[in-house]
């Protein structure tokens, strides 16, 4: 049975290039359902996409900004298929990697797929890509995971399995949120690597220091959230510091969430 795909595309302030992100969504003849939440755009992205055909997209206005998080709380409600892409509206993300990231998913071989982007390390030194490293550090200390870039825009889903996840995030802490729980339920991650075209503030970039800044508290603070939730514990028991005066102490116990990293990751293409 083929599996239908659904493409999220949350936007705010995006009207030099809406069009033609939509462009390539649609070039890849794989997306049968394209959702876009205009997250409060006040630069005419939503003037652009109002003259859009109706027929092709499903296509949400909202009155004032209330950040990535919350759009694509929003736009999961509209989702209809069975595998869902949530693509940036920025270009920094191509859809040509599209078929590479829900192959797993269509073989069988995972329900959760993130992109690992290429050449990061190779661009010049800047406080984005100590971020990237730094998140993504905290996440496999605290969640005994194996991820190599756990900010990743791309990250596809099963739809039953991303709306099983209560989700809260409201602002840039998406990504820290999500990993976090799916981690919690025992999901494996399943990462391949993708192109990326990295823009900065000035182009357009939204994720700011203050961006950076929730997602380290996200991340920091999840375990002890869950903690405080009831719940009936899953196995093997993830790990949750009472503290975080002593994180190291998450190496010495027991039981992990694996990773599961494509050949093309492990022979070193990143």
């Amino acid at each position: 049975m083929s599996m239908r795909i659904s493409v999220l595309i949350p936007v705010y302030n995006e009207a030099r290039t809406i069009l033609e992100i939509l462009k390539k969504v649609e070039a890849t003849n794989i997306a049968d359902e394209i959702i876009v939440i205009d997250d409060g755009s006040t630069d005419g992205t939503s003037d652009i996409l109002r003259q859009a055909p109706k027929d092709k997209y499903k296509i949400v206005y909202k009155e004032k900004n209330r950040s990535k998080g919350n759009a694509i709380r929003e736009g999961l409600k509209l989702v209809t298929g069975d595998i869902v892409i949530v693509q940036d509206a920025d270009l920094e993300y191509d859809p040509n990697d599209y078929p590479a990231l829900v192959k797993p998913i269509v073989s069988g071989k995972a329900s959760i797929v993130y992109g690992s982007r290429k050449g990061l390390d190779k661009l010049p030194f800047s406080i984005f890509r100590l971020g990237r490293w730094f998140v993504t550090f905290l996440t496999n200390l605290l969640y005994r995971t194996k991820i190599s870039d756990e900010p990743c825009g791309y990250k596809v889903f099963k739809t039953d399995v991303i709306k099983d996840i209560p989700l809260a995030c409201k602002r840039f802490e998406f990504c820290a949120e999500i990993t976090a729980k799916l981690a919690r339920r025992n999901y494996k991650i399943y990462e391949v690597p993708i192109s990326y075209s990295s823009r900065t503030v000035k182009e357009g970039k939204k994720l700011t220091y203050k961006g950076r800044a929730l997602r380290y508290h996200e991340i920091s603070q999840r375990p002890r959230k869950i903690q405080q939730q009831p719940h009936k514990p899953s196995k093997p028991r993830v790990y949750v510091p009472a503290a975080m005066d002593n994180p190291w102490r998450a190496f010495r116990l027991p039981g992990s969430h694996k990773t599961q990293i494509s050949e093309e990751v492990l022979a070193g293409v990143l």
